[in-house]
């Protein structure tokens, strides 16, 4: 009994933030056609969070031959606790399966580049982060970045956001930063309703169409098989339910564009997550 009433109350949250994520694609702007152009830098917490946020933009822009690189801030080792992957095995894992991904979705594998700060402690590493992605923006010289929303609930992309949003405000003519909500997609992230309310007014909501391009995206999330699949039959091994990855495989991609004049973020801290 205590299992379908879990089941029921994961089902009825799925439903509840289906609902916003409907009116969310009817209240943004579509942009579709003006991500074609020059390089696209994509900033991902974790291994899986540039094929969850952003896939199908990843390989729209890829279709059209731009060139993409893929930065993936923490190791991704915290994921699972087993006994039978060490963290460094996990940590392997985790990268191998980033990289047959964003194969998948267009982007080599030279161009996937590897921070390595411990997973779930990107807030430790914010000036190093931000130096590192700056170095990564100036040789790339991308048109567009897209990084994990700062409205996400979990710490490590709120973090990666603090470390990409400073580039908007000393960025070149014509570049735009879009953060692309994950956790946001949770019921717990709105529990504290004003605070949300307050980051939505700060932002314009935008959405890319994926289109065709929806069972490519599938592929690629699919590479990700330890966030889909419970490799080893550990009763502790989580995985993403299908209803919340449901969310990511939709007719539209959702972002965030922060909107002018918003005065951007305090040099040494991000947003803390629940």
């Amino acid at each position: 009994m205590r299992r379908k009433l879990k089941t029921l109350a994961i089902e009825l949250e799925s439903q509840g933030i289906s609902v916003f994520r409907r009116l969310a694609y009817l209240a943004a702007r579509d942009i579709t056609d003006e991500i074609a152009g020059g390089p696209i830098l994509v900033v991902a917490p974790h291994p899986d969070d540039e094929t969850l946020g952003c896939g199908a933009t990843i390989l729209r822009a890829r279709d059209r031959g731009q060139r993409v690189q893929v930065v993936i801030v923490t190791d991704g080792q915290a994921s699972h606790h087993s006994a039978w992957f060490t963290r460094d095995q996990l940590v392997a894992l985790r990268q191998a399966e980033a990289i047959a991904a964003c194969e998948r979705l267009g982007v080599a594998a030279h161009d996937v580049i590897f921070l390595g700060y411990p997973d779930g402690e990107a807030q430790r590493h914010l000036e190093e982060g931000r130096r590192a992605i700056k170095a990564v923006a100036d040789a790339l010289a991308p048109g567009l970045i897209l990084y994990s929303s700062a409205l996400d609930s979990h710490p490590d992309h709120r973090a990666v956001a603090a470390m990409v949003e400073p580039l908007a405000y000393d960025a070149p003519a014509g570049r735009r930063v879009l953060g692309y909500p994950v956790w946001f997609w949770r019921l717990r992230t709105w529990f504290k309703l004003g605070q949300m309310l307050r980051g939505l007014g700060q932002v314009s909501i935008v959405r890319v169409s994926t289109g065709d391009l929806i069972e490519r995206k599938r592929l690629a999330l699919a590479a990700h098989r330890s966030q889909f699949e419970n490799l080893t039959g550990e009763p502790g091994w989580e995985v993403l339910r299908p209803s919340f990855a449901r969310h990511f495989l939709g007719p539209n991609e959702v972002f965030f564009e922060p909107k002018a004049g918003r005065s951007p973020p305090a040099p040494n801290s991000a947003a803390t997550g629940s």
